[in-house]
């Protein structure tokens, strides 16, 4: 699920991950997602990544000499999720497998 930020001069896009903890919580973190231009997603819709690179940005915070490094997955190729694809996960398993260079 793709959420979007318009409280800047152009639109953020953010995806989250999350892991279960040990005491039946959650822990949540967010990752910041870059499209190329012309591509805007209502906030929550929901896709399905064909196609992307991570990458990062650094900068410095104000009163601070060390660098904050700020994940970001670039999405070449996207399906929405209203469009067909294999709903069999252990199938999308295989296929992601067969398709990892290593």
């Amino acid at each position: 699920m793709i959420f979007r930020d318009d409280k800047g001069k152009f639109p953020r896009y953010q995806t989250s991950i999350g892991k279960k903890l040990p005491d039946g919580t959650y822990d949540n973190a967010y990752i910041e997602l870059k499209f190329k231009k012309g591509v805007e997603l209502e906030n929550k819709t929901k896709i399905n990544i064909t196609n992307g690179f991570l990458t990062f940005y650094q900068y410095t915070p104000k009163d601070s000499k060390y660098k904050v490094t700020v994940w970001q997955l670039f999405v070449l190729d996207f399906d929405t999720d209203s469009q067909e694809r294999p709903q069999n996960p252990e199938t999308e398993f295989q296929a992601l497998n067969e398709s990892v260079p290593f």
